[in-house]
């Protein structure tokens, strides 16, 4: 189940019914935007998620921060001052290297960019997509990340990359507390996704972050990032 929530902050008077209206409006938008909906999975690929890519023999690799773009816009100051995060270590299993710029499509990349699970994941994206109406013409990157407890509220709220581009986040286990949140631009609002096994979201270029699962359990999820 989606949860919206808005936060309460003090403001001065924004000049009347027009101005409340154009905000009104562009929340809905940002509402609006964000896709959240169950994944369409054959038998043989959940039992091939469950027995091999959560297994303890799958390859995962260290990485010691979730975020590492220098070149990425700060949080806002007011924001920044108050908002507990950290910009934890993860293990990671890239599907597909990072494109370095926009222009970058998969259809672009050498063979060794490659991870020879890609098809495998790749193909049920595709199927979301479709299901679901959606189109992508570029995939700039797919990974999986696998997430643990350390203790702070959640991870650093980031962008993917500096160009536009649209997320896609699909939960391979479920646990409690790994929710991803989404923010609008000005942080005057928050959307929680819960991290629900089989489940994914997909939203346009909005500053997320997710919450940490508790101790003794991981969060693992799928990500796609494309245009």
């Amino acid at each position: 189940m989606l949860t919206y929530a808005l936060k309460r902050r003090a403001s001065p008077d924004l000049g009347g019914f027009k101005i409340y209206l154009l905000k009104y409006l562009a929340m809905q938008d940002f509402i609006d935007s964000i896709i959240h909906r169950p994944v369409r999975l054959h038998p043989r690929e959940q039992e091939y998620i469950e027995r091999t890519v959560m297994s303890a023999n799958f390859p995962w690799f260290y990485v010691a921060n979730q975020t590492f773009d220098n070149t990425a816009p700060d949080l806002p100051a007011d924001i920044a001052s108050f908002v507990e995060y950290k910009n934890a270590p993860y293990l990671s299993h890239q599907l597909l290297t990072r494109a370095e710029h926009e222009s970058i499509s998969n259809s672009d990349r050498p063979p060794n960019h490659f991870s020879t699970y890609y098809e495998f994941f790749i193909e049920i994206f595709h199927r979301f997509m479709v299901d679901n109406g959606l189109q992508y013409s570029k995939i700039y990157r797919a990974n999986l990340n696998l997430n643990w407890f350390n203790g702070y509220n959640h991870t650093e709220p980031h962008f993917d990359h500096t160009w536009p581009h649209n997320n896609f986040i699909m939960y391979l286990n479920t646990c409690k507390d790994g929710q991803t949140i989404i923010w609008p631009e000005d942080f005057s609002a928050s959307y929680i996704i819960p991290c629900e096994q089989y489940h994914a979201v997909n939203f346009k270029m909005n500053w997320h972050a997710h919450r940490f699962p508790p101790i003794s359990e991981r969060r693992v999820v799928f990500v796609v990032t494309y245009i």
